[in-house]
């Protein structure tokens, strides 16, 4: 069985909501494929101890500031824990970098565990203190396994900006 887990601001004030869903069947994670039941993970790709990841900005016109997706699979024999609340984001303006801080009003994003050679997928909306929107958002990702050994590893994104929106 495949289990999915997914973080998805919705409507603005709405809070996060988290969806679980299950696909039955004997799919495992086949490591180092970056592939979710025969669909490509999406991004920029990082490989840690335990997890094969890839992260790419996407869209969603209900929720608040910059989302990342966030696309993982487990290629260890053991559970892990995917620590995605201590991803460090930053945005970076016109007037120099800024932190941005993930949108969870509801204070749900902690490290959860992915059980052995499974796979899943986050989205998270990061925010800027005073509403702005950066036209670039750099990650730290290399904290997210929290199976092993760990380094900081940055990933940038140039984004578009219009109006002032995402």
């Amino acid at each position: 069985m495949v289990h999915r887990v997914t973080v998805l601001p919705l409507a603005a004030g709405a809070g996060v909501a988290l969806v679980a869903s299950a696909i039955t069947g004997c799919i495992m994670y086949p490591g180092g494929s970056f592939r979710d039941a025969g669909r490509p993970f999406v991004g920029t790709r990082y490989v840690s101890s335990c997890l094969d990841l890839a992260v790419t900005p996407t869209e969603d016109n209900r929720a608040p500031g910059r989302i990342v997706a966030y696309y993982f699979g487990n290629r260890c024999h053991h559970d892990v824990d995917v620590d995605l609340a201590s991803v460090r984001v930053i945005g970076r303006f016109d007037d120099g970098d800024r932190p941005l801080t993930a949108y969870d009003p509801k204070h749900e994003l902690r490290a959860l565990p992915i059980a052995a050679l499974w796979q899943g997928d986050e989205r998270i909306a990061y925010v800027a203190a005073d509403g702005r929107v950066p036209a670039t958002i750099c990650a730290e990702v290399g904290h997210i396994d929290r199976a092993g050994p760990n380094t900081d590893h940055w990933m940038c994104f140039a984004l578009a900006v219009t109006d002032g929106a995402p």
